[in-house]
């Protein structure tokens, strides 16, 4: 047995499971859709997910958007994506996000096959930015490693040719020990 919602309630942790009794039906999210924070500090996180496999039971801190099967479910994902929850916040001590907040977005719909044809563009376009990103650190390392040559180069005086009228630092140091 569990807590929930100060209840005990029955779980079953091979089936993962919770009693019917204590379910409110507005926690069930039913597949395809997407979930996000709709109070507190966790709205800031701006994190928002599909439920793709089976429905699910969030607590009352959760909300979602049900995408109806007729749209492709990735494209409403990445609309919403653009959409940042920390602007429809309201609510002065506690943040939180209501179907009042919600309803007024307004989504562009255009027909299925192109709603398809963006998602394949921006999964593309995203595996170009993650493989950008994964060379990231590679370049910072030679950029710091062609500086550093750069920087020896100038200490040793290899990295311009020395003036006609400068004596060759051999008798400069003669000179100063003198």
């Amino acid at each position: 047995d569990a807590r929930w919602n100060g209840k005990v309630v029955e779980v079953n942790t091979s089936e993962n499971y919770v009693s019917k009794l204590l379910i409110k039906p507005n926690s069930i999210i039913p597949k395809g859709s997407i979930i996000f924070p709709k109070r507190g500090g966790a709205i800031l996180t701006n994190k928002k997910r599909l439920v793709l496999k089976e429905e699910i039971l969030v607590d009352t801190n959760t909300m979602a958007i049900i995408v109806p099967y007729e749209l492709n479910i990735y494209y409403i994902k990445y609309w919403f994506d653009s959409i940042d929850l920390g602007k429809l916040v309201s609510g002065t001590s506690v943040p939180q996000i209501n179907n009042k907040d919600i309803n007024p977005l307004i989504i562009p719909l255009p027909p299925l096959e192109e709603q398809e044809r963006i998602v394949a563009k921006v999964d593309e376009l995203f595996e170009l930015i993650d493989e950008l990103d994964s060379n990231k650190q590679e370049l910072l390392e030679n950029i710091f490693n062609i500086k550093n040559k750069v920087l020896q180069l100038a200490i040793q005086g290899k990295l311009v040719e020395q003036c006609e009228d400068d004596e060759p630092a051999s008798l400069l140091l003669e000179r100063i020990k003198a």
